[in-house]
């Protein structure tokens, strides 16, 4: 330290812990060089005195380095970064915050609400997340049932739920909250109009008996 460093911040504590210039009230920041309160660096509880090694401002730009170059990977591999996507969003792709998958925009449902007016998670997470949420399955368990039932529904066998989505609907028990199997729509609607009664169901087939004779 120089004499006018010393009358400033005050001598150096002297101790081979400290491989950085401190004083009793300052410390010397290793990478802009420039003495500083303690009050300019974040708290260290671990270390004495109780603060990190490089200053508040150090820190910041340091994270700002290493973030943008981060995205400049992102935007090698994936495209142009989307304003205000936080390195999660490009043109062309985002990044589901669940499997942690870069994945095409085709690959997330459209919500008017979000960024480029993509869904927070990809299809298959978001189905994963549904099932769980409705239904108490993952959708490990729901391709496991698929499977078991030969790829399509438990009932007539279709393998598409309707018109509109190639994927079967969950039938569940009403009052338990158990699911039960994987139907189509009409399926799951004809149970739904039954109201789940088997004696609605036998005679309805007694009916269609009788009618065809």
């Amino acid at each position: 330290m120089t004499p006018e460093e010393i009358k400033l911040f005050g001598p150096l504590i002297v101790n081979k812990a400290f491989s950085i210039a401190t004083t009793a009230t300052h410390r010397r920041c290793p990478t802009c060089r420039q003495w500083k309160e303690y009050a300019e660096y974040h708290n260290d509880k671990s270390r004495e005195p109780q603060i990190v090694r490089i200053c508040k401002m150090c820190v910041v730009e340091k994270q700002h380095k290493k973030t943008q170059a981060k995205y400049k990977k992102i935007e090698k591999k994936y495209g142009k970064m989307t304003p205000n996507s936080r390195g999660t969003l490009t043109e062309t792709h985002k990044r589901c915050p669940k499997c942690l998958e870069w994945k095409t925009h085709d690959q997330f449902r459209k919500d008017k609400s979000k960024l480029m007016n993509l869904s927070t998670l990809c299809s298959p997470c978001q189905i994963g997340y549904d099932l769980q949420k409705r239904y108490g399955i993952g959708l490990e368990e729901f391709t496991d049932l698929l499977a078991k039932q030969g790829g399509g529904c438990a009932i007539c066998g279709a393998t598409k739920g309707s018109k509109k989505s190639d994927r079967l609907f969950v039938d569940h028990d009403h009052k338990t909250g158990k699911v039960r199997g994987l139907l189509c729509h009409r399926c799951n609607c004809m149970l739904g109009y039954s109201r789940d009664k088997v004696s609605n169901l036998r005679r309805g087939i007694q009916y269609l008996e009788g009618a065809s004779k």
